[in-house]
Protein backbone atom coordinates (compact mmCIF):
# COMPACT_ATOMS: atom_id res chain seq x y z
CA UNK A 1 0.00 0.00 0.00
CA UNK A 2 2.51 2.07 0.62
CA UNK A 3 3.75 1.71 -2.64
CA UNK A 4 0.71 3.14 -4.51
CA UNK A 5 0.11 6.26 -2.33
CA UNK A 6 3.92 7.19 -3.52
CA UNK A 7 3.18 6.59 -7.05
CA UNK A 8 -0.06 8.23 -6.64
CA UNK A 9 1.71 11.43 -4.99
CA UNK A 10 4.53 11.45 -7.76
CA UNK A 11 1.73 11.42 -10.60
CA UNK A 12 0.51 14.30 -8.75
CA UNK A 13 3.17 16.14 -8.36
CA UNK A 14 3.62 16.01 -12.63
CA UNK A 15 0.44 17.12 -12.84
CA UNK A 16 0.91 20.12 -10.34
CA UNK A 17 4.45 20.49 -12.46
CA UNK A 18 2.79 20.54 -16.12
CA UNK A 19 0.15 23.15 -14.10
CA UNK A 20 2.60 25.25 -12.84
CA UNK A 21 4.55 25.28 -16.37
CA UNK A 22 1.16 26.14 -18.47
CA UNK A 23 0.23 28.93 -15.70
CA UNK A 24 3.98 30.73 -16.42
CA UNK A 25 3.88 30.41 -20.15
CA UNK A 26 0.54 31.66 -19.65
CA UNK A 27 1.79 35.24 -17.63
CA UNK A 28 4.93 35.23 -19.85
CA UNK A 29 2.82 35.18 -23.33
CA UNK A 30 0.35 37.84 -21.41
CA UNK A 31 3.87 39.86 -20.44
CA UNK A 32 4.95 39.57 -24.40
CA UNK A 33 1.82 41.01 -25.25
CA UNK A 34 1.52 43.71 -23.50
CA UNK A 35 5.35 45.01 -24.03
CA UNK A 36 4.23 44.51 -27.89
CA UNK A 37 1.35 46.96 -27.31
CA UNK A 38 3.19 49.52 -25.48
CA UNK A 39 6.28 49.45 -28.20
CA UNK A 40 3.57 50.42 -30.46
CA UNK A 41 1.53 52.60 -28.42
CA UNK A 42 4.93 54.32 -27.92
CA UNK A 43 5.80 54.35 -31.72
CA UNK A 44 2.07 56.21 -32.64
CA UNK A 45 2.96 58.66 -30.06
CA UNK A 46 6.02 59.15 -31.66
CA UNK A 47 5.10 59.55 -35.56
CA UNK A 48 2.24 61.80 -34.44
CA UNK A 49 4.47 64.22 -32.45
CA UNK A 50 6.77 63.83 -35.74
CA UNK A 51 3.83 64.64 -37.76
CA UNK A 52 2.62 67.33 -35.62
CA UNK A 53 6.01 68.99 -35.90
CA UNK A 54 6.31 68.68 -39.91
CA UNK A 55 2.96 69.96 -40.29
CA UNK A 56 3.21 72.88 -37.78
CA UNK A 57 7.15 74.05 -39.15
CA UNK A 58 5.19 73.68 -43.32
CA UNK A 59 1.78 75.73 -42.01
CA UNK A 60 4.12 78.79 -40.44
CA UNK A 61 5.88 78.66 -43.39
CA UNK A 62 2.66 79.46 -45.39
CA UNK A 63 1.31 81.98 -43.33
CA UNK A 64 4.60 83.80 -43.26
CA UNK A 65 3.84 84.81 -46.93
CA UNK A 66 1.73 87.60 -47.75
CA UNK A 67 -1.97 87.32 -48.17
CA UNK A 68 -1.77 88.12 -52.22
CA UNK A 69 0.98 88.51 -54.90
CA UNK A 70 2.17 91.88 -54.36
CA UNK A 71 3.81 92.00 -57.89
CA UNK A 72 0.91 90.58 -59.49
CA UNK A 73 -3.21 90.65 -60.35
CA UNK A 74 -5.29 88.67 -58.03
CA UNK A 75 -5.47 84.76 -59.33
CA UNK A 76 -5.95 82.23 -56.61
CA UNK A 77 -3.40 79.39 -56.71
CA UNK A 78 0.26 79.84 -58.50
CA UNK A 79 0.62 82.73 -61.03
CA UNK A 80 2.24 81.21 -64.67
CA UNK A 81 6.03 82.19 -63.74
CA UNK A 82 5.82 79.83 -60.59
CA UNK A 83 6.62 76.02 -60.54
CA UNK A 84 6.19 73.26 -57.83
CA UNK A 85 9.26 71.37 -58.99
CA UNK A 86 11.12 70.92 -56.32
CA UNK A 87 11.45 74.13 -54.49
CA UNK A 88 9.43 76.21 -53.16
CA UNK A 89 10.95 79.30 -53.01
CA UNK A 90 8.54 80.34 -56.17
CA UNK A 91 6.02 80.49 -54.16
CA UNK A 92 5.49 83.92 -52.79
CA UNK A 93 1.85 84.11 -51.18
CA UNK A 94 -0.83 82.00 -49.40
CA UNK A 95 -2.83 80.42 -52.06
CA UNK A 96 0.30 79.29 -53.84
CA UNK A 97 0.28 76.74 -51.54
CA UNK A 98 -2.98 75.23 -52.75
CA UNK A 99 -3.00 71.98 -54.02
CA UNK A 100 0.91 71.08 -52.47
CA UNK A 101 2.18 67.76 -51.50
CA UNK A 102 5.15 66.18 -50.80
CA UNK A 103 6.62 62.18 -50.10
CA UNK A 104 9.83 63.55 -49.49
CA UNK A 105 10.16 66.17 -46.78
CA UNK A 106 11.74 69.29 -47.36
CA UNK A 107 12.79 73.00 -46.48
CA UNK A 108 11.45 75.61 -48.63
CA UNK A 109 15.02 75.50 -50.44
CA UNK A 110 13.83 72.27 -51.74
CA UNK A 111 17.12 70.55 -49.33
CA UNK A 112 15.99 67.33 -47.98
CA UNK A 113 14.97 66.90 -44.09
CA UNK A 114 16.49 64.08 -42.42
CA UNK A 115 12.92 62.26 -41.38
CA UNK A 116 12.49 58.90 -39.85
CA UNK A 117 9.36 57.29 -41.61
CA UNK A 118 7.85 58.19 -45.08
CA UNK A 119 5.54 61.36 -43.76
CA UNK A 120 3.60 62.83 -46.81
CA UNK A 121 2.56 66.53 -46.23
CA UNK A 122 -0.17 68.50 -48.30
CA UNK A 123 -2.04 71.62 -47.93
CA UNK A 124 -5.50 72.87 -48.95
CA UNK A 125 -6.47 76.74 -49.13
CA UNK A 126 -9.51 78.38 -49.33
CA UNK A 127 -11.23 81.67 -48.70
CA UNK A 128 -14.03 81.42 -45.66
CA UNK A 129 -16.46 84.10 -44.67
CA UNK A 130 -15.71 86.22 -42.61
CA UNK A 131 -18.76 85.70 -40.30
CA UNK A 132 -18.55 81.57 -40.60
CA UNK A 133 -15.19 81.13 -40.82
CA UNK A 134 -15.66 77.17 -41.13
CA UNK A 135 -18.16 77.93 -44.41
CA UNK A 136 -15.85 78.52 -47.98
CA UNK A 137 -16.22 81.07 -49.54
CA UNK A 138 -16.58 81.25 -53.59
CA UNK A 139 -14.97 85.29 -53.83
CA UNK A 140 -12.25 86.49 -52.24
CA UNK A 141 -13.23 87.54 -48.44
CA UNK A 142 -10.08 88.96 -47.39
CA UNK A 143 -9.48 85.62 -44.98
CA UNK A 144 -7.93 82.50 -46.30
CA UNK A 145 -8.09 79.20 -44.37
CA UNK A 146 -4.66 77.36 -44.98
CA UNK A 147 -4.86 73.76 -43.84
CA UNK A 148 -2.00 71.39 -44.02
CA UNK A 149 -2.33 67.43 -43.16
CA UNK A 150 0.57 64.94 -42.27
CA UNK A 151 -0.35 61.29 -42.80
CA UNK A 152 2.07 58.56 -43.05
CA UNK A 153 1.36 55.61 -44.77
CA UNK A 154 -2.20 56.37 -45.89
CA UNK A 155 -3.25 57.48 -41.96
CA UNK A 156 -3.35 61.25 -41.69
CA UNK A 157 -1.55 61.32 -37.98
CA UNK A 158 -2.08 65.59 -37.94
CA UNK A 159 -4.04 68.49 -39.32
CA UNK A 160 -3.57 71.61 -38.71
CA UNK A 161 -5.46 74.64 -40.05
CA UNK A 162 -4.65 79.04 -39.52
CA UNK A 163 -5.89 81.41 -41.05
CA UNK A 164 -4.13 84.05 -42.33
CA UNK A 165 -5.94 87.69 -43.73
CA UNK A 166 -5.23 90.60 -45.89
CA UNK A 167 -5.77 92.98 -42.57
CA UNK A 168 -2.34 91.21 -41.33
CA UNK A 169 -0.92 92.42 -44.55
CA UNK A 170 -1.70 95.71 -44.35
CA UNK A 171 -0.81 95.85 -40.50
CA UNK A 172 2.48 94.41 -41.58
CA UNK A 173 3.37 97.39 -44.08
CA UNK A 174 2.09 99.95 -41.51
CA UNK A 175 4.69 98.93 -38.41
CA UNK A 176 7.73 98.76 -41.38
CA UNK A 177 9.76 101.35 -40.84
Amino acid sequence: MMRTRTRARRGLALVEATLAVLVVAIAVGAGLQAAAASARSRQAGLDQTIARQLGQALLDEVCALPYADPNQPPLFGMEASETRATLRESLDDVDDYHGFSETVVRGRNGKALTVPGRYTRSVTVRWVRPHLLATASATDSGIKEVVVEVSLGGKVLASLSARRTRAMDIALRRSDP
